[in-house]
């Protein structure tokens, strides 16, 4: 996907996806859960909630990933609640027929 670097030349950024990841970032995220705080009641309750985040982070990357309808950019930047318009150099705006002329 092209880009513009801070120095204001041209980048590409590649997105490596496959998947196959899915599952294995899910049993890296049920693991990785720190519940040493509080009672055995409030680290319970705490360690759901946490997963559950988590999980929800890893669907925004994975909706990211898998998205072919809508511009990179402008899914980043709404993430982070920004607007913009589409780019029109990514991937998706490319194959849409959106790219710069």
């Amino acid at each position: 996907m092209p880009a513009q670097g801070r120095d204001g030349l041209q980048a590409d950024c590649v997105l490596f996806f496959s998947p196959k990841d899915r599952k294995r970032v899910e049993e890296i995220t049920q693991h990785a859960v720190d519940s040493s705080a509080g009672t055995e009641s409030e680290r319970g309750e705490i360690e759901v909630e946490m997963r559950a985040r988590k999980q929800e982070m890893l669907d925004d990357v994975l909706r990211f990933a898998a998205n072919r309808r809508l511009c990179r950019r402008t899914m980043l930047l709404r993430h982070f609640g920004e607007r913009a318009l589409a780019c029109k150099v990514c991937d998706v705006c490319v194959e849409r027929g959106q790219a710069q002329q």
